[in-house]
């Protein structure tokens, strides 16, 4: 490098003594001064190929900028979202076909950004042990779209799952038969209702409440 030559964020102002090895080799230094002003002496060669780019200050400045900033990286939500958006978009995981194979996303805000989810999260009654839901199964992953529920509510909102109308809103029929403690009665309903029957002459006769 010559004299006012710049490579990145540094600019040599000036020749300085060279910086003389164990071995007795030399290592050409100079002056240079950063973007930011600051001025320090540096290895010539270290700045022409680019190993060093700026002053110490601004290269610590640049690297916290690209760490991540939540610092949340060990709490359960975080696994949770990586495993949200591993489910939708890499197609090596196992539970990929039943989400991005069949168009699932997550919104934006929460794809790019960890907070984003995790705040919503702390917000809508997240808790050790309970799981993130769609209501909606084949819409995305999104804030109008999710709730956190147990892993056992979970296994009444399946694809596969058959639901019926109580009291004017749809309900999982294992889930209702299991809170009047009435699981026996399921094969029972199920049949009788793909013959044609109502589930109100169900609900009547099993006297179901929720």
């Amino acid at each position: 490098m010559e004299l006012n030559d710049k490579n990145n964020g540094l600019t040599l102002i000036e020749i300085t003594s060279p910086k003389i090895r164990p071995n007795g080799s030399k290592r050409n230094m100079g002056l240079f001064r950063c973007d930011c002003g600051d001025e320090s002496i540096k290895t010539i060669y270290s700045v022409k190929v680019g190993c060093i780019k700026n002053c110490m200050s601004c290269s610590r400045k640049i690297s916290s900028k690209k760490k991540k900033t939540h610092g949340k990286t060990s709490h359960p939500l975080y696994r949770k979202w990586a495993d949200m958006k591993k489910r939708c978009y890499n197609p090596n995981v196992d539970r990929y076909k039943n989400y991005g194979g069949l168009g699932i996303k997550v919104c934006d805000s929460w794809k790019n950004n960890f907070s984003d989810f995790y705040e919503w999260s702390i917000k809508n009654g997240w808790k050790i042990g309970l799981t993130i839901e769609r209501d909606n199964l084949n819409k995305d992953y999104c804030p109008s779209n999710c709730r956190f529920i147990s892993m056992k509510d979970q296994g009444f909102n399946k694809r596969n799952t058959f639901f019926v109308e109580f009291e004017g809103k749809e309900i999982s029929l294992s889930k209702l038969l299991m809170i009047n403690e009435k699981s026996n009665r399921y094969s029972t309903i199920w049949h009788g209702i793909k013959k044609g029957k109502s589930m109100s002459y169900y609900i009547d006769k099993y006297s179901l409440t929720k």
